[in-house]
């Protein structure tokens, strides 16, 4: 195209980092983390049930964004990630 113009994009780094902090990140975050405790739940031994009745999924700023936690709280969750690699495999299936 004769005269045609080129289009630039240059984002505002303070409405970025305030969307990056918001609450629709924080559930999109949240989500995922929640997609990859049932994944971990429905992969997790179940001698006791210690285990999966331990997984917590959190959510909090950390740095300049919003992030998702999933915490396996179980007194022998070390052994059996060590093991078994469970939050490992369930973060495949972490996604919004």
């Amino acid at each position: 195209m004769a005269g045609a113009r080129n289009a630039y994009y240059v984002p505002n780094p303070r409405s970025v980092g305030a969307w990056l902090k918001s609450a629709e990140v924080a559930e999109l975050c949240r989500r995922a983390a929640e997609n990859g405790k049932r994944e971990a739940e429905r992969i997790a031994p179940r001698d006791t049930g210690d285990y999966a009745n331990g997984l917590q999924v959190t959510t909090q700023v950390y740095g300049d964004r919003q992030t998702a936690l999933l915490k396996a709280t179980a007194r022998h969750s070390t052994v059996l990630e060590v093991r078994s690699r469970i939050l490992g495999r369930a973060a495949d299936h972490a996604r919004p």
